[in-house]
């Protein structure tokens, strides 16, 4: 039978923390594999006892360790063992000279061929290096610089650097490529700094600028994280404020200016104020304080889209300034508006009309609402007529006049307008009012009331202006009781003043 054994792997595992006395704790073991095969290289399945020597030459001459495994069992032709679990492998056995292996069969032929023991082995030499006395003595070369406390492994020098992946460090640490801190039994973790003592700092560096683009460092008030740009400008910070709370600051130019701005805690108040700050416009939420106050927006941002579905009114109106009529068509009162966006324009007028009435003799003013000067709407007509057949009588009269105009975006002017010729009539005590209503100012309907998107806005529109009629109408029931009311007391005051 041909024996064939091959050497597999050589692993041999070094202890770092050992101290001087302590050289036995280093595993001394050898783990060995090995082949065994019939003479036609078929692999076996059989136990063996297997003999293992050291030799100090390749020739086998001088034999300097021996050692027997019995009972060896052989797999599909693989074994292994441990060589050093039987005899002790000594520190003499590897002392930095070549070493050679033997393995046979026991009662079988001495090898014909031995094996070199290569590298891994010889790593029983850290045995040495192991010992801060050795790193301190002239056998450890250049380790001077170490030295082992038992829990501890430190640099002896104060001022020392270690340098990992270069050769110059500029620093205490100085790593040339990626950092790794893990912990199986705490979170991960990196302390930076010395708790009470020391402030730590934790710089990023780019390619792009000199200066860290990304700070985490300690200050007087706290923790900061600092942002800068490419070119090295500040561009944003997180820290704590003198108060309890924060400060977070965006730049918007490269001098660092804040446009976005945060306080967490407002003088203490325990408020909050955002602030968003332009080159010329500014928008401030400050919670301390109240009101108005509380909400500083740009100028005119009121007419932004937001604000576009809602009514407003504007009015005129004069009590000393009076209008003689005549049989042309002339401006009692105007009054303009801004409207934000299209809708409707309720415009109502109320005036006072004195004129001698002569008998005999028929009078017919006409008065109307219009958004065209001196052009009187043909639905907004309005008549007041005094018969021929009336006496003679000098008449003191009020009347209200409405009417409603599709309005769009922009500014519009409208007017009260009036004619008639009768015996010195004017017109006095004008009031002129606009209301506007959005396009789809309150048009919301019942579910069934239509079945066409255009029945919908019909009735919609439909239900809009049943409203607004009834608005209308409360409001001209209001006037001619008032204006009733002033009548009668006129009627009075002339009637006591014998109608002069």
């Amino acid at each position: 039978m041909k024996h064939i054994l091959q050497l597999a792997v050589l692993l041999f595992a070094v202890t770092t923390l050992i101290s001087v006395s302590s050289e036995a704790a280093v595993p001394q073991l050898i783990n060995y594999q090995g082949r065994l095969t019939n003479s036609v290289g078929v692999p076996l399945d059989t136990t063996v006892t297997l003999d293992f020597t050291i030799y100090k030459d390749s020739l086998g001459t001088l034999d300097i360790w021996i050692e027997t495994h019995p009972g060896v069992v052989i797999k599909d032709g693989l074994f292994q063992v441990l060589l050093g679990s039987v005899t002790p492998l000594s520190a003499s056995v590897f002392d930095g000279s070549k070493r050679w292996l033997g393995v046979q069969l026991q009662g079988g032929p001495a090898p014909t061929e031995l094996i070199p023991i290569v590298s891994v082995a010889y790593a029983y030499r850290a045995i040495k290096s192991d010992t801060s006395s050795y790193a301190l003595s002239s056998g450890g070369a250049s380790g001077g610089g170490w030295t082992d406390d038992g829990t501890t492994v430190r640099l002896s020098t104060i001022g020392d650097s270690v340098g990992i992946g270069t050769s110059d460090p500029a620093f205490r640490l100085d790593v040339a490529g990626g950092l790794r801190a893990t912990d199986s039994v705490q979170t991960n973790k990196l302390v930076l700094g010395k708790a009470s003592t020391t402030t730590g700092a934790l710089n990023l560096y780019s390619s792009l600028t000199s200066l860290p683009i990304v700070q985490l460092y300690g200050s007087s008030t706290g923790g900061t994280v600092q942002v800068r740009d490419e070119a090295g400008n500040s561009s944003a910070y997180l820290r704590s404020s003198t108060e309890p709370g924060g400060l977070l600051s965006i730049a918007r130019d490269a001098a660092g200016t804040a446009g976005f701005y945060v306080d967490g805690n407002t003088v203490g108040t325990e408020e909050p104020r955002v602030s968003v700050l332009g080159s010329s416009r500014s928008v401030i939420l400050d919670m301390s304080e109240s009101g108005d106050s509380s909400v500083m927006l740009p100028y005119s941002s009121i007419s932004n889209t937001e604000m576009l579905n809602e009514a407003g009114i504007a009015n005129t109106k004069h009590s000393s300034t009076t209008v003689t009529l005549d049989n042309t068509i002339k401006t009692i009162a105007s009054r303009k508006m801004s409207f934000p966006t299209s809708g409707y324009a309720l415009v109502i007028a109320t005036a006072y009309l004195d004129f001698w009435h002569i008998a005999g003799t028929f009078d017919q003013f006409r008065f109307a609402v219009s958004d065209v000067a001196g052009s009187i709407p043909s639905d907004q007509n309005y008549y007041k007529d005094y018969p021929a057949a009336w006496d003679t009588f000098n008449f003191q009269d009020f009347f209200t006049i409405h009417g409603y105009f599709s309005v769009e975006a922009g500014t519009q002017t409208f007017y009260l307008l009036g004619s008639g010729a009768g015996t010195t009539p004017w017109v006095g005590d004008c009031n002129l009012t606009v209301a506007f209503f959005p396009t789809w100012y309150g048009s919301i309907l019942k579910a069934g009331e239509a079945d066409s998107p255009e029945q919908e806005q019909e009735q919609g529109d439909a239900a809009s202006a049943a409203r607004m009629q009834a608005q209308i109408d409360q409001l001209r029931k209001e006037f001619d009781a008032k204006l009733k009311a002033i009548g009668e007391e006129m009627k009075r005051q002339i009637d006591n003043s014998g109608g002069k």
